[in-house]
């Protein structure tokens, strides 16, 4: 023992302050916070030893006790010994970086002293051991420095004789260049080439440490200059065998010579590469498919990284990609020195990688873009030397490319923070493509000149794979496509690779062609990983000669033999194809073909793909705001989930690939300069460990009684991390131990809860004390009501609309029910594994809801309830003691800050609420979790989050909109992207026409620079018109170009924000509204879920969908169209229907201004369409403007005829639509093309229109045909009552064609039928005669009775239920002369939903639709309705009843007009007025009726529920009576006598009461009739109806009677 060495250790505060000071000398040993009691100890001794105590413990001592004390010391120093002594890989286990590793005790200096006195012994012995070169190199070298001459006075070596230039060349012969300057390093540089020769002399995965890099920038200089610098000299056998990119090729990889395509090449572009990389040149390289790019920069690396021991970072997009390289280097070439980090790799894995990456076992490391936002690979590489970052797949740099990816923005700023802690040198790039235009270079290069001041020098190649021979065959018909892939395999070699688009077209062409006997496998990304394997492995090894495949397969897959590559659907890029066709005959000494089964339409597949993964320019919009929202409380900085952000924007957070979407969306903005994302959130869980000893800690650890033996052993693996590493924060502990992240925050949590680690105080809560149902305690009670009704409905396994969900919440009396907030609940129950859930109807929000343990979640909601509201009390009470007062006003969002133990403490131990509380710490997490996933409160930071979170700085919230301009450099790449689907079409076309024009094409679209190509190949403006379309030329015709003129105007307008459409009747107002939708989704960049449309009739709704599906089948199950009823129950959560949707617009729009529902269905919609706008009403109007308002940059197309406004009697008024064309500035349109009646009944509703005033359209309508020319006749009377003469001129005109008859009134449309009847004609009568949901009509009941009984649980309809639906309704009802209708009923929702049917849309479907709008019009029947009823229909023949019509308001002369425009061959008007008198004589005919006119014999009416005695149905035995009639069945008038007065009404034909009629029937009506001298005769069932007395909570059938009235002859 040297009792003259004297060992220091201090501790400091964050500030640089002495806290705590340990000494060892001798026997003597010292711990104390005094520095002073130090001197006597440095007085004694000789030699002061340390670690680090030359850069870090002495200058703070010397502040202290004076730098005199240390005069005349010999000062050693540990920490500068260890890399010389201790330079082998695995390293010595007491040193890491500047620290004692001390895993014993934490902050404890005595016992870091005891380490050191270890240390140093090791150091001197490994010296010793040293062979006498060395350590005379070491002596001679260090020697005269301050910082280390004393250890070698220590070890008592001197050096004996000088060590020469001569005899260190001869030292390191074979390791480095005879050429170097040793001598000039000698005399300038000894310590970095002490350190130097240390690394040279230790095995090759040995790495210079960090501090030595930080305080020696020159070692690595050194290090670089003497390993890695070719110098050319033939007599210098190290370079020539090291550093000569022929022989490293030959050592590495076994390759004799670098591969070239171009036999022009003196030096092959392979080799040009390898030695750019040798260098610290920076470049971009263009390599073709197979033409060796990944060997170029693998090549390098591990030469760099053997001789110079630096790690190459490669950074690539593609996740599967990065396994395959670093697999196949172990596989092919036994190199095991590559690794990778991605999300593939389990805890474990991860935790090697970084381990090998750090200790020097890796020298390449595949990263992917994204991953360069994680603290731990920022952290990791800054302990290497990075000797070069190659970025793979560069296009993506480029918006021009085909493949352009917004996180690789990122990159840039990286590697300028990386290299800002890099003091010797910038590090060099290399970018690496297989395909790029000229632009795409520029952009690259334009790139890095921008982020990095670097200059890339170029490697590109041009040159064709002259060993490939392409062929395109032209496939017309798509079902015979596979026949001619079958046909064509017979004939191809063999191996071969066919390509398909699909994952499910692959697996349907992989099983074709093995059905005929093909010895094939298959391969797509959705395959199992152990599967994509096996199946990889057999085609690779040939025990498989064709695969089947998407273009996932053959990314850095290594098959020279290919000899076809058969395009099933053609790529989507030149690029892609090059590349997909180029991995035939990658041995090029083989020929190889490469086949295109060719259809124009695969390009549209392309289009719609690429119009589904887009994001377009509302989608970013909706994230900058939802970001600002997020970051109002925070100074402009967040850190919040993608989850979190996308629900914020009002995204449906189920979508495919939503992560992404929403970090692409903030890359957008960053590039725009709106924000600065920075590295991922660290995760801090403790902030100080509050035991001496990891022995003390363990101790406590088993004296617990709450602590497992597992738990004790995670206890133990995260102390010894943060006593080693410093650190607390959780992604990286869990990283380091390979634990999960969850079994660290779990640990973390008893630590804490044992006082072992300190309790931060880490969290904040924002709380909300309003009195509105938003302040956080009266949403807790709504929640808690809610979950307790829920669960009610949730007691078994379930597959349910959340709509109906909520209707049924609603339907049990649970107020202020939504679906957002059931959303909620089940959110938390899955989190907690109560439940499992799975969308599996998207339109519908159709859940399989699976109960997991019901028992446990009924324990759990009882003791959550209570604790959430003593939680919410407490939390209320720290505010106030953290503010001293609640506040006055802005009593939102109010932080507050505490930890868990604290709450627990305040909960459990004040006394504040009871005394013999005791809940686990988990328990209070999980209420915490619950009151912010219901948002009472809004937690922030803490060990609560454990996802994922963005870290965003920054946020300009100066900055309103993301406008179009920033929006620019996406949508040009996105156009691009469009223009590569058109531009590969044009080759397939070019390539069946001549073989060298299409090779061309192919050279110059790779050459020259893109404008010129496109000046050359697309020189007309409607070609280049046509290339920004994301839709085929075949496509584009078939949907547009069926428009006339002015139609297509209003389709093309892509600009206009506010678009008023003035569309006269047959104008093609629907056809220009569907082509629009077409417009919107295939060429407008607007997403199906941001597109509404608002019809006003379930019928309209369905009309639009059916033709929207026809033109864009891809969008049908995506496209919003509903009624303005059925829009406002669905943001209310309920199911809707006729009954309850007299004030559903009203209260939707007071839940939308009070807050009190999920508007996301709003906010996220980018275009409104609206139909039959002059039919608005005031409501409408007030829901519309809201909407606009809510949703922000809405585009809002308005499609109605102010001249067919005739619903003024419920609120419709042309006051809306000028409102909007003012005050939204619409862009006014006018369609007066008549394309469907003859041109003088055009003539003569122009007549009418002049006699209509203060119209808003006032242009002349216009015939389609002028070529139909059949007459408008007006029979004129004299008298009244014309029904009869109408229907005898109807029957004796006997026109082929349809047929109507519309009139004004119910009563005259049952008198036109009674005459027509008489007479033996088919009648169908469309009236306001229902007042009924269809849902409740007796026979459809019947028919939904048996689907809801026979569905399956998913409330998916077999074709097999649905028939058998029919056959027993028709059994049932065979008899019912409703049963024609019920059938048409049926049949239009089948014309809707042909392939998928689903109860919940059943039932929304006859909840919302009228009879009428089931009806079919037939020529064989005539059809009676009220003019109000035929708007929107069309009949060959039109007969108009205007008897006693008045014609003095502006609505009456409306009224005739719609009801003349519904005429398309012959119109004939039967009236008694002067009206038409002033017309032209030429718009019609005047016929002057003779003959004599009467009073009708007989008349029938049809009776509504108000014309009944509803309670009358009830009594007696009149249910069961009613059950036992059918619809048309007859009836008998019948009067019941009671005590004090008679009562009339109808019996059955036994003579048995039915029903009575109501007061007002028998006041109003039937009394109005006796007065006329009709008398009641009979009756027949018209309806059986089902009717729910809401007071007895029961339902009833009850009967609509027809009645039938005769006139009493005197």
């Amino acid at each position: 023992m040297n009792t003259k060495l004297l060992y220091i250790d201090i501790e400091t505060t964050q500030q640089g302050q002495i806290k705590d000071v340990g000494a060892l000398l001798g026997n003597r040993k010292l711990h104390t916070s005094s520095v002073q009691a130090l001197k006597p100890f440095i007085n004694t001794a000789e030699y002061i030893c340390g670690h680090n105590i030359i850069a870090h413990d002495i200058p703070l001592l010397a502040k202290v006790l004076g730098s005199e004390i240390f005069q005349h010391k010999k000062i050693v120093d540990t920490l500068l010994w260890s890399p010389i002594l201790f330079n082998e890989n695995p390293y010595h286990k007491l040193v890491k970086g500047y620290k004692i590793v001390n895993d014993s005790e934490y902050n404890n200096p005595l016992s870091d002293c005891i380490l050191t006195e270890e240390l140093l012994n090791n150091e001197q012995n490994a010296f010793s051991s040293l062979s006498a070169e060395l350590k005379h190199i070491y002596a001679s070298l260090l020697s005269k420095s301050e910082a280390y001459k004393d250890f070698l006075q220590l070890v008592d070596f001197q050096p004996n004789r000088i060590v020469s230039n001569e005899f260190l060349h001869q030292f390191l012969k074979d390791s480095i260049c005879n050429q170097s300057d040793i001598e000039k390093i000698v005399r300038e540089h000894p310590v970095e080439l002490a350190y130097v020769i240390a690394l040279i002399t230790a095995n090759e995965n040995s790495i210079l440490p960090n501090w030595v890099r930080k305080n020696h920038p020159k070692t690595q200089q050194i290090l670089d200059t003497i390993r890695f610098q070719y110098c050319g000299n033939e007599s210098c056998h190290y370079c020539n065998s090291k550093l000569h990119p022929r022989s490293a090729l030959q050592t590495y990889f076994g390759y004799y010579n670098f591969r070239s395509f171009d036999v022009n090449e003196i030096v092959s572009l392979q080799e040009q590469t390898v030695r750019a990389g040798l260098k610290d040149t920076s470049f971009v390289a263009v390599f073709p498919t197979g033409g060796g790019k990944s060997l170029t920069f693998q090549l390098p690396a591990l030469m760099k990284g053997d001789l110079s021991r630096q790690l190459t970072v490669v950074i690539s997009p593609l996740v599967s990609l990065m396994k395959d390289q670093v697999d196949n280097l172990e596989r092919k070439f036994n190199i095991i020195k590559a690794v990778a980090i991605n999300g593939l790799l389990s805890p474990l894995e991860r935790q090697d990688a970084i381990e090998r990456v750090e200790k020097g076992d890796a020298k390449l490391l595949y990263i992917s873009p994204e991953s360069l936002r994680s603290p731990t690979i920022l952290r990791i590489l800054q302990q290497r030397s990075i000797a070069r970052f190659v970025i793979d797949e560069a296009h993506c740099f480029s918006s021009w490319g085909q493949d352009f990816r917004v996180d690789y923005l990122y990159i840039g700023e990286f590697i300028k923070e990386l290299q800002s802690k890099e003091i010797s040198r910038n590090i060099p790039v290399s970018c690496f493509t297989a395909t790029a235009k000229p632009k795409v270079i520029e952009d690259i290069k334009a790139y890095f000149l921008s982020k990095l001041s670097v200059q890339l020098k170029e490697f590109v190649t041009r040159a064709n794979r002259v060993n490939l021979e392409y062929e395109v065959i032209d496939i017309k018909d798509t079902d015979k496509k596979i026949r001619k892939l079958l046909l064509l395999l017979e004939d191809c070699e063999k191996p071969a690779i066919i390509y398909a688009s699909r994952t499910k077209r692959v697996e349907e062409i992989h099983e074709k062609i093995t059905e005929k006997g093909y010895n094939a496998t298959y391969f797509h990304g959705k395959l199992d990983k152990d599967v994509k394997k096996l199946h990889m492995d057999a085609f690779m090894n040939d025990d498989k000669e064709i695969i089947v495949a998407t273009s996932a397969f053959g990314m850095g897959v290594d098959k020279d033999d290919v000899k076809s590559v058969i395009h099933y659907n053609i790529s989507d890029s030149l690029e892609n194809y090059v590349q997909e066709a180029g991995r035939a005959g990658r041995d090029e000494k083989i020929k190889a073909k490469c086949y295109v089964l060719f259809n124009e339409d695969d390009l549209n597949k392309h289009f719609s793909l690429l119009q589904q993964t887009k994001i377009n320019h509302k989608e970013i919009q909706q994230v900058w705001q939802a970001l600002k929202y997020l970051a109002r409380k925070k100074t402009n900085n967040i850190s919040n989930s993608a989850l979190e952000i996308a629900q914020k924007a009002g995204w449906d957070t189920e979508i495919k690939d939503l992560e992404t979407k929403v970090k692409t969306s903030i890359a957008a903005l960053e590039d725009q300069g709106f924000l600065q994302r920075k590295q991922n959130s660290p995760r801090v869980f403790a902030d100080s460990l509050l035991v001496p000893k990891l022995s003390n800690a363990l101790e406590k650890l088993k004296k617990s009684p709450i602590v497992t033996e597992q738990q004790m052993t995670n206890c133990s693996r995260v102390l010894q991390r943060i006593i080693t590493d410093k650190e607390c924060r959780i992604d990286y502990i869990a990283e380091r131990t390979g634990m999960s992240i969850k079994e660290v925050q779990n640990t973390v949590t008893t630590l804490r809860t044992l006082k072992i680690l300190g309790d931060a105080r880490d969290l904040t809560a924002f709380i909300s004390l309003v009195q509105s149902r938003n302040g956080s305690k009266n949403i807790l009670q709504r929640y808690v009501v809610l979950e307790k009704a829920l669960i009610q409905f949730l007691q078994k396994d379930v597959k349910i609309s959340l709509r109906e969900l909520n209707q049924n919440m609603i339907n049990a009396n649970v107020e202020q029910t939504s679906i957002s907030d059931i959303k909620n609940i089940l959110n938390y129950w899955e989190i907690r594994n109560f439940i499992s859930k799975k969308r599996i109807h998207r339109e519908t929000e159709r859940y399989s809801i699976k109960i997991k343990d019901y028992d446990s979640l009924i324990k759990d909601i009882e003791w959550r309830h209570e604790l959430a509201a003593d939680t919410l009390e407490i939390l209320i009470i720290l505010y106030k003691n953290q503010k001293g007062k609640l506040p006055n006003d802005g009593k939102r969002d109010l932080p507050v800050g505490f930890s868990m133990l604290e709450l627990k403490a305040k909960n459990e131990g004040s006394g504040l609420f009871s005394v013999d509380k005791n809940h686990e710490i988990k328990q209070y997490e999980r209420t915490l979790l619950y009151l912010n996933q219901i948002k009472s409160i809004q937690l922030e930071g803490g060990f609560m989050v454990f996802y994922n979170r963005l870290n965003i700085r920054d946020i300009k919230d100066s900055i309103r909109v993301f406008t179009n301009e920033n929006y620019e450099k996406i949508r040009l790449h996105y156009q691009h992207k469009t223009q590569q689907i058109h531009i590969v079409g044009e080759y397939a076309k070019r390539r069946l026409q001549n073989y060298k024009s299409a090779l061309l094409f192919v050279s110059d679209y790779f050459s020259l620079p893109y404008e010129d190509f496109l000046r050359k190949y697309f020189p007309k403006r409607n070609q280049r018109v046509q290339l920004e379309r994301a839709i085929s030329t075949k496509r584009f015709k078939q949907i547009f170009g069926e428009l006339d003129t002015d139609q297509l105007e209003i389709v093309n307008d892509g600009d206009s924000d506010t678009i008023l459409v003035l569309a006269g009747p047959g104008s093609g107002k629907t056809r220009v509204l569907v082509h629009k939708i077409a417009s919107l989704l295939l060429l407008e960049d607007i997403k199906p879920e941001q597109f509404l449309m608002l019809t006003f009739s379930k019928a309209a709704s369905l009309e639009f969908k059916d033709r929207a599906t026809k033109l864009v089948p891809e969008y049908a199950r995506f496209i919003k169209i509903t009624t303005f009823h059925g829009f406002c129950f669905q943001l209310l959560g309920q199911l809707g229907d006729l009954e309850k949707s007299q004030n559903i617009i009203k209260d939707c729009v007071k839940a939308i201004k009070n807050e009190e529902i999920d508007i996301t269905a709003i906010e996220n919609k980018s275009v409104l369409l609206l139909d039959e706008f002059q039919d608005v009403s005031a409501d409408e109007w007030e829901l519309i403007q809201i909407i606009i308002k809510k949703a922000g940059n809405i585009r809002v197309i308005a499609v109605g005829d102010d001249d067919q406004n005739i619903y003024e009697f419920r609120g419709s008024s042309n006051t809306h639509m000028i409102d909007f064309y003012k005050n939204y500035k619409a862009k006014p349109y006018t369609l007066i093309r008549n394309y469907r009646s003859s041109t003088q009944i055009v003539t003569f509703n122009n007549e009418i229109l002049k006699n209509i005033e203060n119209r808003i359209k006032t242009k002349t309508l216009v015939p389609a045909d002028d070529t139909l020319v059949e007459n408008v006749k007006l029979i004129r009377y004299t008298s009244n009552y014309l029904e009869q003469s109408l229907v005898n001129k109807l029957i004796s005109d006997d026109y082929a064609g349809t047929r109507a008859v519309l009139v004004r009134t119910n009563k005259q449309a049952l008198m036109i039928q009674t005459f027509l009847k008489s007479a033996g004609q088919k009648t169908k009568l469309i009236a306001g005669l229902d007042g009924f949901r269809l849902s409740d009509l007796y026979e459809i009941r019947t028919f939904t009775e048996y689907l809801k009984n026979n569905k399956k649980e998913t409330g998916f309809i077999l074709d097999s239920i649905w028939k058998e639906a029919k056959e027993v309704l028709t059994e049932t009802h065979r008899e019912s002369i409703h049963l024609e209708t019920c059938y048409a009923i049926i049949s239009r929702f089948e014309k809707s939903y042909p392939d998928y049917k689903l109860l919940i849309d059943w039932y929304e479907y006859i909840r919302e639709i009228n009879m009428q709008d089931a009806v079919n019009i037939h020529s064989n029947v005539i059809l009676i309705a009220t003019i109000h009823k035929a708007k929107g229909k069309e009949f060959d023949h039109v007969y108009m009843l205007l008897d006693t019509y008045k014609f003095d308001t502006a609505e009456a002369k409306r009224v005739l007009y719609v009801g003349c425009s519904r005429a398309k061959l012959s119109l004939q008007l039967h009236c008694n007025s002067n009206f038409f008198d002033e017309f032209k004589n030429d718009a019609f005919e005047t016929i002057l009726f003779k003959g004599t006119t009467h009073q009708p014999s007989s008349f029938e009416i049809v009776l509504n529920h108000k014309e009944i005695n509803l309670s009358s149905i009830k009594f007696g035995n009149i249910p069961y009576r009613i059950s036992k009639l059918i619809s048309g069945g007859q009836l008998q008038k019948d009067v019941v006598q009671f005590k004090t007065n008679d009562a009339l009404g109808l019996a059955n034909l036994k003579g048995e009461n039915i029903l009575l009629f109501s007061k007002d029937f028998l006041k109003d009506k039937h009394g109005v009739f006796e007065k006329d001298a009709y008398k009641l005769m009979n009756g027949t069932v018209e309806y059986l109806v089902y009717w729910y007395d809401k007071n007895e909570e029961k339902e009833y059938t009850i009967v609509l009677p027809r009645l039938r009235y005769e006139k009493i002859t005197p």
